[in-house]
This record gives C-alpha cells, sequence and structure tokens, in this order.
C-alpha cells in the first residue's frame, strides 16, 4: 500500500518538448491570446515595412505570380519611376497589350534614342491587359514631379467605350498595385463606390498582394521567374471559332462608345493637364494598330471616321499629337495575330521604326530648350 502511494506522488517525468506542444496546442486562453497577438504583430510588421518605397527597391521579380505577370512588372515599374527619377529627359508608353506587342524592347528603343540624341534617354513601357482610362490616369500620376518628355497613350475605340461598369468589374480581382489619388478621384467621378481605404498600402492592396503570395517563396525554393514581355506567341493567328468569338466581344464592347467616349476624353483631359503641371511634357495619342479585315464587320467607317475625328480635334484643343502608323508602317492582315496584336517580328520592327522616327523628331527640341 505504501509503495502504491509512493507511486502516485511521484511527478511524471514528461519530456519538455511533449509539454511544450501540449500547451501550445491545448485550447486555453493565454494560447489564444498568444495567437492573436503573433498575428496582429505580424499584420503590423507587414503594414510597416510592405510599402511602395520598400517594394520599388526589391528584384521586380520577386512580385510576379507568374512569367507574364504584366500587373506585376507595371507596378514595380511606377514604383521605380517615382522613387528613382527617370532623369532630364525621358518617354513613357502607357498602354495595354496591343502597343506591347507592336514595338521592340524598350531597351532597343532606348538604344536608337540614345544615339540620335547624343544622350541616354530611358523608355519606360508601362502595359495593363485591358487598361482604362482610368489606369492610366493611375499610371500617368505615378511618373511624379519633374517627368520631361514624351508621353505616349495607347488609344482604341474600345477603350474609350468602357464606363462604370467596367471598373466595378476591375476591382473584383487585383490590378495594379498602386496608391493614387488621382484614381480614387477619377472612380468617384464615374460614379462608382470605391472600397474603404486606411490609408496604409498593405491594408489598401492586399489582394493585389495576397495574389502573389507564392512569389516570395522564390526567396527560399530559388531563382524567381523572368518575365517574359511578350504575351502571345509569334505566328499564332486566331481563326475559326476563337475568330468569331472575338468580333462578337468586339461589337458588345463598341455598342458604348458613344455612350462613354465623352466621360472618357475628360478623364485623358484632366490627365493630360495634370502631366503639363509637373514638368515639360509632349502628350501622344497613339492608335493602335488595327486588324483591316474587321474595318466594316467590328468597325463601322462611320464610328472610325467619328473616333478620328475626336482624337484629331482633342490633340489640337491640348495641344498634343495624334499619331495612327499603320499606313506609315505598312501593315497588312498578315502581321495580325487578332484585332490588334502584331504577330510577325517584321512587323513589329516596322512599327517600332516608325515610332522612333517620331519619337526622335519630337524630342529633339527639348535637346535646344536646355542649351539655351
Amino acid at each position: 500500500m505504501s509503495e502504491q502511494l509512493e507511486t502516485q506522488k511521484k511527478p511524471s517525468r514528461q519530456p519538455a518538448w511533449e509539454a511544450l506542444l501540449r500547451s501550445a496546442t491545448q485550447p486555453s486562453l493565454p494560447a489564444l491570446l498568444g495567437t492573436l497577438l503573433v498575428t496582429l504583430l505580424l499584420f503590423l510588421t507587414c503594414a510597416v515595412v510592405i510599402t511602395p518605397h520598400s517594394l520599388s527597391s526589391v528584384d521586380s521579380r520577386y512580385l510576379l505570380a507568374h512569367d507574364r505577370d504584366t500587373l506585376s512588372d507595371t507596378t514595380h515599374l511606377c514604383m521605380r519611376m517615382r522613387f528613382s527619377r527617370p532623369g532630364p529627359l525621358a518617354v513613357a508608353i502607357l498602354g495595354s497589350s496591343d502597343t506591347r506587342a507592336a514595338t521592340s524592347d524598350p531597351q532597343e528603343i532606348e538604344q536608337v534614342l540614345t544615339q540620335r540624341l547624343g544622350r541616354r534617354t530611358p523608355v519606360y513601357d508601362l502595359a495593363v491587359p485591358s487598361v482604362g482610362i482610368c489606369e492610366i490616369a493611375a499610371m500617368a500620376d505615378w511618373l511624379g514631379e519633374g517627368f520631361n518628355g514624351v508621353v505616349v497613350i495607347s488609344m482604341i475605340p474600345g477603350r474609350l467605350a468602357r464606363g462604370g461598369e467596367w471598373l466595378e468589374k476591375s476591382f473584383e480581382s487585383p490590378r495594379l498595385g498602386l496608391d493614387s489619388k488621382v484614381f480614387d478621384e477619377e472612380v468617384r467621378l464615374a460614379g462608382v463606390e470605391l472600397p474603404a481605404r486606411s490609408g496604409i498600402y498593405f491594408f489598401d492592396h492586399y489582394r493585389f498582394l495576397v495574389a502573389r503570395r507564392k512569389a516570395l517563396f522564390h526567396l527560399v525554393t530559388g531563382p524567381p521567374p523572368t518575365f517574359v514581355r511578350y504575351a502571345f506567341p509569334d505566328g499564332e493567328q486566331l481563326s475559326g471559332k476563337k475568330w468569331d468569338d472575338m468580333v462578337e466581344r468586339l461589337q458588345s464592347t463598341l455598342e458604348t462608345y458613344y455612350e462613354n467616349r465623352d466621360s472618357s476624353l475628360a478623364v485623358l483631359s484632366r490627365t493630360v493637364e495634370r502631366l503639363r503641371r509637373r514638368g515639360q511634357v509632349e502628350v501622344v495619342l497613339l492608335e493602335a494598330p488595327r486588324h483591316p479585315e474587321l474595318v466594316g464587320p467590328v468597325y463601322s467607317p462611320e464610328l472610325l471616321a467619328d473616333h478620328r475625328a475626336y482624337l484629331e480635334r482633342f490633340s489640337r484643343e491640348h495641344d498634343a499629337h495624334y499619331w495612327n502608323l499603320q499606313s506609315e508602317a505598312n501593315l497588312v492582315s498578315g502581321d495580325f495575330r487578332d484585332y490588334c496584336h502584331l504577330r510577325s517580328p517584321e512587323a513589329r520592327d516596322r512599327y517600332t521604326r516608325v515610332l522612333t522616327k517620331r519619337l526622335t523628331a519630337l524630342l529633339t527640341p527639348f535637346l535646344a530648350m536646355e542649351r539655351k
């Protein structure tokens, strides 16, 4: 009996790691409070550490959700331009996949401009899939104070046809991870209710960041993906049902062209005015390439004539430039993958040469002003 009592009084010799594991996993108030505290500290750390300024200094590849994540690439480039200053003279191309598929690598354009102008002229290719006018305003806002040079804005009828309904849908999935009071104001003017803003980058853009959470694992697992600039493989051309579906989508988009054109151009007008207040800027409205066989079935001659007349008048009123380089670049139906994307390297080279020639002429007066 006494032996049994002694056995009961002896303390259990439970290993320390088992005790720690049990205390961490068994429900208890201290464990709950500890978990909440750790979570809070983690969120506060993210709020302090993850900012546009800190992200601008990170290798852009670590923000890529995949090797064709144009949204991350453009977001990072905007941040880098804001905090590193583009230099005394630069070119910014604000567009979508249409301009990206039509032009050579921006470094190649930069090399040509540098040779012709006798000074380094950075070229920034800011592209967003199916970019909207308000997003163009946001990217222009991120060019920062003192941007001098040329801002090229891609134009296409479908871009001016998008209204508030398209903006509402764009909030459902993460787009650009950019803070922009200009963007918020333009969205409000469009009559669209914005998500609540906290003023803290991490919280306001958590959807954008969470969608790219796997990219951070490359810090441990190995090299991140290398960004692939061209979204469409050379040689591929739409046909059959894919072509018919594309035509149907375009026709549906253009149904609201006349309804939304004026409000879209009003956004563009305010964007141009802000650019001019910040620096010496020449603005170019660049008509995107257009598949010739769609003139008629999709783009009526009357709509195209109105579209051109409106943009030409807008350019005169805002001392801007309207360029349509399709004829000068000798683009034909075989050069296109679909309605606006060039598929052949030769067509891309022709288009780039014409664009670079125009840019050189527009940038040359800046050098004369610097010498005065």
